[in-house]
């Protein structure tokens, strides 16, 4: 929630451009996790892709935080 306050909120837009980066990649690396194993256990009482599957595209989290970094804090100058 702060991530998203802080985009919403951000004056400048390269500050905007960080938040966007990291609300993307936490989204998407948590929808296949949600749509492929919670979802389908809750409605349907089984999975149609194991855990270990799904999480693999947690991976994508740290991965856009350190784009995120790379991008807009280590080539600022």
């Amino acid at each position: 929630m702060n991530l998203i306050h802080s985009y919403v909120a951000a004056a400048a837009p390269e500050r905007a451009s960080t938040n966007k980066v990291d609300i993307v990649g936490i989204i998407v690396g948590a929808i296949p996790f949600l749509f492929l194993y919670i979802l389908p256990q809750l409605l349907f009482s089984k999975y149609l892709i194991d855990e270990e599957y799904t999480t693999i595209a947690f991976l994508v989290i740290p991965f856009a935080f350190a784009v995120s970094f790379i991008k807009y804090r280590l080539f600022r100058y």
